[in-house]
């Protein structure tokens, strides 16, 4: 399903993709990121939340470089969140920023408001921000 949700958007042409699940290596969606980024689709993707010193979704990540991006999540004080999978030491081949991803407003399903962390939070918060610059240039 989400293979075929991202060949949608890009047969759509849509400026921006947000994929805030970590994914497994599968190589039909690497391939559909892949081809998303070459038609010059941003893929924003979730970093992770084990707390490790590597982002999940590193393989999608590297196959459409440079036109995705893994997001971290920040506290309210633009601090890293523990739970946060950060950048490698050495960041080759991928792009990572951080928003913020500890309490954000959120609304459930049923239409609840509650706050919500982790980085499934941060990568909307980027995907937003990298609309709003498009359509202020």
């Amino acid at each position: 399903l989400i293979v075929e949700a991202i060949r949608k958007a890009t047969d759509l042409r849509v400026s921006v993709i947000n994929i805030s699940l970590n994914l497994k290596e599968d190589p039909r969606v690497v391939d559909a990121v892949h081809d998303a980024a070459e038609h010059g689709i941003t893929v924003v993707l979730a970093a992770g939340n084990e707390g490790l010193d590597r982002p999940g979704n590193l393989g999608l990540a590297k196959a459409g470089f440079p036109n995705t991006v893994l997001v971290g999540a920040l506290d309210a004080y633009g601090q890293p969140w523990k739970g946060t999978n950060r950048p490698e030491a050495s960041e080759t081949g991928y792009r990572y920023v951080w928003q913020l991803g500890v309490e954000v407003p959120t609304e459930l399903a049923d239409g609840s408001q509650v706050v919500a962390t982790g980085t499934s939070f941060a990568a909307p918060i980027e995907a937003a921000r990298l609309l709003a610059a498009a359509k202020r240039t």
